[in-house]
């Protein structure tokens, strides 16, 4: 049976930490990305995927294709990294029901102080509102931006 190891918000989607220090960390088998505009664009996926591994796969999916495919994803034996560019995103999955056993936030791009921190207050009022949507689904929330362990 596949599990979502861990799920991801960040603006910047995958990057190289995300590659070399999460899905190492996680024992990631697949990344899959949710994101309308990105599930459409070759160019920019192909650019993303740079950063990974050739032996790790990464899945795009539009909104409406993530609520078909994971819950389909998750019979597997996967062990899978969930990442979408934005909070509302990640509400509407927790909200059909994903598995999600933790949220990471990567640094918002309007945290211009500190590239390698963030907390609640780097957030505008949108953002925060979704965060506590996220906890309301008893996610529990993180902001480390490299793996603890």
């Amino acid at each position: 049976m596949g599990k979502i190891v861990m799920a991801r918000v960040d603006e910047h989607v995958i990057q190289g930490q995300l590659a070399t220090r999460w899905c190492r960390n996680l024992n990631c088998s697949l990344i899959v990305v949710v994101n309308d505009q990105i599930a459409q664009d070759k160019k920019t996926q192909g650019i993303l995927e740079m950063t990974i591994p050739d032996d790790l796969p990464v899945l795009y999916y539009s909104f409406s294709k993530a609520v078909v495919k994971l819950p389909r994803l998750l019979k597997k034996d996967e062990r899978i990294l969930l990442i979408t560019e934005n909070l509302e995103d990640m509400v509407k999955l927790a909200k059909i029901g994903l598995p999600i056993p933790t949220l990471n936030m990567g640094i918002p791009k309007t945290n211009k102080v500190d590239y390698y921190t963030c907390d609640w207050d780097d957030f505008n009022s949108d953002e925060q509102w979704f965060l506590h949507e996220i906890k309301r689904l008893s996610v529990p929330i993180n902001f480390n931006n490299m793996p603890t362990s």
